[in-house]
């Protein structure tokens, strides 16, 4: 996802960008932009169709054991749409993108009937899942990654949708997917 110049700038500051990683098939439309940029390392499942605008090949294919951070552990949804990730780093860190939300507010710019929407289908909340995009998506897939994921030792959650949380993160997805996992 494109970030804005000034956090863009921030993330530089950190560092030379060596990796993106594509974790999702309908995710990716701004890789191109990162590829051409930065020049890092492509990332990506082979089960992934072509990035939206046309096919960017990836350089490595993501793994267990062959991953661009030591000791990286990976849950992929059998159907390979969709993958999270964990990293060793500050205790635990879940990397997701469609399967684990932490929506607890959403941006300023979406509608009213959106925000009704959002909240009706379940995307609201801290740490949380939307069984109706579960069934729609991927049914029963989601509950064998789910059970990966809470078998993971983390305290922080980096998703595509929301806010990072740090610290408690495992109680939250637990106390959850608990109360979700029994609708699928």
């Amino acid at each position: 996802m494109r970030v804005s110049e000034d956090m863009e700038a921030e993330i530089q500051k950190l560092g030379k960008i060596k990796h993106v990683v594509r974790m999702c098939d309908a995710h990716g439309l701004d890789d191109p932009y990162y590829v051409k940029t930065f020049k890092p390392t492509y990332w990506s499942l082979d089960t992934f169709k072509p990035v939206p605008g046309g096919p960017l090949p990836h350089d490595k294919t993501l793994k267990e054991g062959d991953t661009p951070i030591p000791n990286m552990k990976i849950a992929t949804i059998e159907s390979g749409k969709e993958c999270t990730l964990w990293i060793p780093d500050h205790d635990g860190t879940v990397i997701a993108v469609d399967i684990v939300q932490n929506t607890v507010e959403l941006p300023i710019h979406a509608s009213w009937f959106g925000k009704k929407m959002a909240s009706w289908a379940g995307f609201m909340g801290e740490c949380t899942c939307a069984p109706p995009m579960w069934k729609l998506l991927h049914g029963k897939e989601h509950k064998k990654v789910v059970e990966t994921i809470l078998s993971w030792d983390f305290e922080n959650l980096f998703t595509a949708h929301g806010a990072a949380r740090v610290g408690g993160a495992k109680a939250l997805c637990e106390k959850h997917f608990e109360e979700s996992l029994g609708k699928l």
